[in-house]
């Protein structure tokens, strides 16, 4: 995207929800703080990613007493964006209300994001702008990818039937929505005690005739969710896979 589409921009905040307990991951801190080469951490990856796009102010929301692991995680990153860290809550969806109330109110549009997904690059989040920028009568605008592995629903511990793809994508984050929206929308969830798996869920449940459009997603942009996803991740630090501002950015 160039400076002119750049131009084009409203207001835009980010989110990034680093709030989890990586009970899945293991390891002695949680897993968006860990370290995947030495001086990288997730968290720190997924912040650098935001350096080169016209987002006024970044929300980061950690595990409650876990400020100073965040501070570790991304000290040395110069950002023009001014950062707020914000304590997360039990849950990632009561994490990003406390993120989406700390963003400033003037904010016009919201990227949320989930740092155990530090390979998202700036180019996936111009494209989600790009695309609201085309149409802004849309809800909000998601990444997926197609499912390409034949999906079965289970029954207790045995096959029960085999799903239909063709429909099917498997969604990621960031997602971009407009802010006053996806802000009223999380504490309507809050308050009726609604727990989704992702932000755009509750623009389906809430807004079920209002429109999120999906944009191809990334195949590096997974989620560090097993211990063999940090030996991934590590691997892709290393090598030629991933684009170039994920290897030469420290």
């Amino acid at each position: 995207m160039s400076n002119q589409e750049d131009a084009r921009w409203p207001r835009c905040a980010a989110v990034l929800c680093a709030a989890g307990n990586s009970r899945r991951m293991g390891g002695l801190r949680p897993k968006q703080f860990d370290l995947l080469d030495g001086e990288r951490t997730p968290t720190g990856i997924a912040l650098r990613a935001l350096l080169a796009l016209p987002v006024q102010t970044v929300i980061i929301a950690h595990p409650p007493g876990g400020q100073e692991d965040l501070d570790e995680a991304i000290a040395g990153i110069v950002t023009p964006a001014k950062v707020v860290r914000v304590p997360g809550g039990e849950t990632r969806q009561q994490s990003i209300l406390n993120a989406l109330e700390s963003t400033p109110r003037d904010t016009e549009t919201v990227f949320i994001h989930d740092a155990a997904r530090p390979f998202a690059n700036p180019e996936l989040y111009r494209a989600l702008m790009r695309v609201l920028l085309d149409d802004r009568g849309l809800a909000g605008v998601i990444p997926a990818l197609a499912v390409v592995d034949t999906i079965k629903r289970r029954g207790g511990d045995n096959v029960k039937e085999t799903v239909d793809r063709g429909d099917l994508v498997a969604v990621q984050t960031p997602q971009l929505f407009p802010y006053g929206m996806i802000l009223e929308l999380h504490r309507r969830a809050a308050a009726e005690g609604l727990d989704t798996t992702d932000d755009s869920q509750l623009v389906e449940h809430y807004l079920p005739g209002e429109r999120v459009a999906l944009v191809e997603g990334s195949q590096w942009n997974f989620k560090l969710t097993r211990p063999a996803d940090r030996v991934i991740a590590k691997a892709l630090l290393k090598g030629q896979q991933v684009a170039h501002w994920t290897r030469t950015q420290g």
